[in-house]
Protein backbone atom coordinates (compact mmCIF):
# COMPACT_ATOMS: atom_id res chain seq x y z
CA UNK A 1 0.00 0.00 0.00
CA UNK A 2 2.70 2.54 1.04
CA UNK A 3 4.61 1.72 -2.10
CA UNK A 4 1.83 2.03 -4.14
CA UNK A 5 0.83 5.45 -2.77
CA UNK A 6 4.75 6.84 -3.00
CA UNK A 7 4.36 5.73 -6.91
CA UNK A 8 0.93 7.63 -7.03
CA UNK A 9 2.32 10.73 -5.61
CA UNK A 10 -0.18 11.20 -2.87
CA UNK A 11 2.47 11.49 -0.47
CA UNK A 12 0.64 12.88 2.48
CA UNK A 13 -1.25 9.63 2.57
CA UNK A 14 1.77 7.64 2.00
CA UNK A 15 3.40 9.67 4.78
CA UNK A 16 0.34 9.03 7.21
CA UNK A 17 0.07 5.22 6.36
CA UNK A 18 4.09 5.05 6.65
CA UNK A 19 3.99 6.35 9.94
CA UNK A 20 1.37 3.69 11.00
CA UNK A 21 3.87 1.02 9.72
CA UNK A 22 6.54 1.71 11.65
CA UNK A 23 4.90 1.69 14.69
CA UNK A 24 3.17 -1.41 14.24
CA UNK A 25 6.81 -3.13 12.38
CA UNK A 26 9.10 -1.00 14.32
CA UNK A 27 11.91 -3.70 13.27
CA UNK A 28 11.21 -3.23 10.05
CA UNK A 29 14.03 -0.93 7.54
CA UNK A 30 11.91 -0.53 4.26
CA UNK A 31 9.31 1.50 6.27
CA UNK A 32 12.34 3.93 7.36
CA UNK A 33 12.82 3.86 3.59
CA UNK A 34 9.89 4.83 2.31
CA UNK A 35 9.51 7.86 4.66
CA UNK A 36 13.17 8.44 3.59
CA UNK A 37 12.33 9.01 0.34
CA UNK A 38 8.96 11.14 0.95
CA UNK A 39 11.15 13.42 3.54
CA UNK A 40 13.01 13.92 0.23
CA UNK A 41 10.50 14.45 -2.11
CA UNK A 42 9.41 16.78 0.19
CA UNK A 43 12.43 18.79 0.77
CA UNK A 44 13.35 17.77 3.78
CA UNK A 45 16.75 16.63 3.86
CA UNK A 46 17.80 16.48 7.62
CA UNK A 47 14.93 13.85 8.38
CA UNK A 48 15.16 12.26 4.98
CA UNK A 49 19.15 11.56 5.50
CA UNK A 50 18.27 10.75 9.11
CA UNK A 51 15.37 8.15 8.30
CA UNK A 52 17.78 6.52 5.56
CA UNK A 53 20.41 5.91 7.60
CA UNK A 54 18.45 4.46 10.30
CA UNK A 55 16.71 1.72 7.71
CA UNK A 56 20.82 1.20 6.65
CA UNK A 57 21.15 0.48 10.28
CA UNK A 58 18.00 -2.13 10.28
CA UNK A 59 18.84 -3.89 6.91
CA UNK A 60 22.21 -3.31 4.92
CA UNK A 61 19.61 -3.74 1.95
CA UNK A 62 18.81 -0.40 2.32
CA UNK A 63 22.20 0.67 0.44
CA UNK A 64 20.83 -1.32 -2.17
CA UNK A 65 17.21 0.32 -2.36
CA UNK A 66 18.69 3.73 -2.93
CA UNK A 67 20.18 2.48 -6.45
CA UNK A 68 16.80 1.53 -7.47
CA UNK A 69 15.00 4.59 -6.78
CA UNK A 70 15.32 8.44 -7.45
CA UNK A 71 14.35 9.85 -4.27
CA UNK A 72 17.59 10.69 -2.84
CA UNK A 73 18.96 12.02 -6.28
CA UNK A 74 19.93 15.52 -5.28
CA UNK A 75 22.07 14.07 -2.32
CA UNK A 76 23.66 11.79 -4.75
CA UNK A 77 27.84 13.03 -3.92
CA UNK A 78 27.12 14.87 -1.16
CA UNK A 79 29.61 13.85 2.43
CA UNK A 80 26.66 13.07 4.34
CA UNK A 81 25.01 10.83 1.60
CA UNK A 82 27.95 9.25 0.96
CA UNK A 83 29.06 9.05 4.50
CA UNK A 84 25.48 7.40 5.54
CA UNK A 85 25.59 5.01 2.46
CA UNK A 86 28.98 3.52 3.71
CA UNK A 87 27.73 3.43 6.92
CA UNK A 88 30.73 6.02 8.32
CA UNK A 89 28.72 8.05 10.27
CA UNK A 90 25.92 10.45 12.53
CA UNK A 91 24.13 12.53 9.71
CA UNK A 92 25.14 16.27 11.24
CA UNK A 93 22.39 19.07 11.77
Amino acid sequence: LVDALIQAGTLDEARKETLVARRDFPEAAWFDFCLAGIKARTSSRAESLALLETAIAKDRNAVDWVAKVHDFDAYRGTPDFDRILSGGGRVRP
